[in-house]
């Protein structure tokens, strides 16, 4: 079509304006990109019509635009990206020595070549958003168990709602002083055998939420996304079996590290707000209120192969034949009034888990 210079502008939807995405020169690139005429390509995108002028300098339209006289600007065209209604950019093209060269008929094939392109850019666009929800779905994803994940690809986001929860805890005692006697390859090794086992084989298929690792600690949540009649039922029973389990590990622990691992536990049940915080690169599904700092504090409180539970979590307990003891009441930090909380004795419930 005998052209010097193209260039492919596109809307930018959060400044609102044309910005420059691609150029093609015939001879060698010039130093400035931005040739083209910006009353020319922001005529063709208010008006959405294909633009023809045979002189640029000559045209009493652009009287005045001193980026035609600079940039020696003569025929020349410009077509609108359009999909649908909106225009999403403009296809320019221009020649710098010849005049009066393009027809109506070269405008109508690059409007055609401008519309193919919007549509090929937006699928384009589309796919990179698909991609990107995918990587981000699939960051959620490791959070829950297999059954939820697959329901959240069938409905997509998890809004920030509010529900009640109860929040498991879990700390490795005195592990800063253990894993000071340690090599560091020897602590991420014996963490991640760990975790694996916490969660792969306890959290997920009691149907509890990973909430996050904290160091040494683990958070996970039963209620959220979505609940069920017996979530404290199976929080607690988690607990037990978290307990049994690392029992069993340290058979192991002990010849493999030098010395056994000994965790403690609080849960708490209430109310939170709960949904994706975070950027959109960096995701996170996160409960937030004082039912996670105070399931924290009963941790903290908790000792060595113990499981502690809160009042609210003990009074919506079904299992009643757990070996509960009521102990005096705990005073923890950001808390005026001591708790009332129960000692569960986990030995002396049988375990359920027998994939270790």
């Amino acid at each position: 079509m005998n052209l010097d210079r193209a260039a492919i502008l596109l809307v930018n939807p959060k400044t609102n304006n044309l910005e420059n995405k691609a150029v093609k020169f015939r001879e060698e690139p010039l130093a400035d990109e931005h040739f083209y005429s910006k009353k020319i390509t922001d005529t063709v995108r208010k008006t959405g019509n294909a633009l023809l002028t045979a002189d640029a300098q000559a045209d009493e339209r652009f009287e005045g635009s001193e980026s035609i006289l600079c940039q020696a600007i003569h025929a020349s065209m410009c077509a609108p990206l359009k999909l649908r209604d909106s225009v999403i950019g403009v296809l320019y093209v221009d020649n710098l020595s010849l005049s009066d060269i393009y027809s109506p008929e070269d405008v109508e094939f690059l409007a055609a070549l401008a519309n193919q392109a919007a549509i090929a850019i937006d699928n384009a666009e589309l796919y990179k958003r698909m991609q990107e929800e995918a990587v981000i779905r699939n960051k959620l994803e490791r959070f829950f168990p297999p059954a939820v994940s697959r329901k959240l690809r069938e409905e997509g986001k998890l809004g920030i709602v509010e529900s009640e929860v109860t929040a498991l805890f879990s700390d490795i005692t005195r592990f800063t002083e253990m894993s000071s006697r340690m090599q560091p390859r020897q602590v991420i090794s014996m963490l991640n055998e760990y975790f694996k086992q916490m969660v792969e084989e306890i959290v997920f298929p009691f149907e509890g939420t990973l909430e996050k690792y904290i160091g040494d600690a683990l958070v996970a949540v039963w209620g959220s996304p979505y609940s069920r009649h017996d979530d404290v039922d199976r929080a607690v029973r988690a607990a037990i079996e978290m307990q049994w389990t690392v029992d069993r590990m340290n058979q192991q622990w002990k010849q493999r590290y030098g010395e056994p691992i000994y965790i403690h536990i609080g849960l708490n049940t209430g109310q939170v707000a709960a949904g994706n915080i975070g950027s959109s690169k960096m995701i996170q599904y996160t409960h937030i209120g004082d039912t996670m700092n105070v399931a924290s504090r009963i941790c903290s409180a908790a000792q060595k192969n113990e499981i502690l539970i809160s009042q609210s979590t003990f009074d919506q307990l079904k299992d009643r034949s757990l070996p509960l003891e009521k102990i005096p009441p705990v005073l923890v930090k950001g808390k005026t009034e001591p708790l009332q909380l129960y000692r569960l004795h986990w030995q002396e419930v049988q375990s359920t888990v027998l994939s270790f």
